[in-house]
């Protein structure tokens, strides 16, 4: 299941990987790779707190750096397009 959200999401079919995790999620609601994919397309389309939702949830099945490391990148864009509004 991942696998085919993992094309996708090469692909540049954000939306669609969405989908396809989504789906495979209710069959296993605790795979990594799934949560991981699911937040890595929701990221790409600029669906920062459902990116942010589907790492922490990752974050709570194993503790990666990895992961961290995207929530904080996500806190960053975040607040890059916050000051971005406020200057306007």
């Amino acid at each position: 299941t991942h696998l085919r959200g993992y094309a996708l999401n090469t692909e540049g079919q954000y939306a669609e990987a969405i989908d396809h995790y989504q789906k495979g999620l209710t069959q296993a609601p605790y795979d990594i790779q799934i949560l991981n994919g699911l937040a890595i397309a929701a990221q790409n389309l600029g669906k920062i707190s459902m990116a942010e939702t589907y790492y922490k949830k990752a974050l709570d099945l194993i503790d990666s750096a990895d992961i961290r490391a995207a929530i904080e990148e996500l806190r960053l864009i975040q607040l890059d397009f916050e000051q971005r509004l406020n200057q306007d």
